[in-house]
């Protein structure tokens, strides 16, 4: 009995010290295998939110426009375009923004904010008070 008890303790340090040897090898060896281009794609993206909401519009439009030429293929152009068209309403270039939210309803329409499109034509035709 006591032999046995004493086996199960030994078996289970070994087990404690091969979880610990596989986990100190997940978290030290595998974030070496992360791509970095998403997280550059991230940064880009949330560089050029920042400038868009602390209304520095032409660097935000910059940083937006150097984020579809970088990641074209990225699942944020479409939502990156649509705020390339707000930065460009908000700096007075409505037909430059206007053209921009009619590509994004005929070709883009998986950006989450399709429904908001709408809304800006309008205020677009509002502002050159086209009524």
């Amino acid at each position: 009995m006591l032999f046995t008890d004493w086996r199960v303790g030994k078996n289970m340090q070994m087990f404690k010290k091969i979880i610990i040897t596989i986990l100190f090898i997940f978290f030290t060896v595998l974030p070496g295998f992360t791509t970095p281009n998403v997280s550059k794609e991230t940064e880009v993206f949330q560089e050029a939110e920042s400038f868009y909401y602390s209304k520095n519009y032409p660097l935000a439009l910059e940083t937006f426009t150097e984020f579809a030429d970088r990641f074209p293929l990225s699942q944020l152009v479409p939502d990156v375009q649509y705020k390339r068209a707000l930065c460009m309403f908000h700096m007075k270039r409505f037909d430059d923004s206007f053209a921009l939210f009619e590509k994004i309803e005929q070709r883009l329409r998986s950006t989450r904010y399709l429904d908001f499109i709408s809304f800006w034509k309008g205020m677009i035709h509002f502002q050159k008070k086209e009524y």
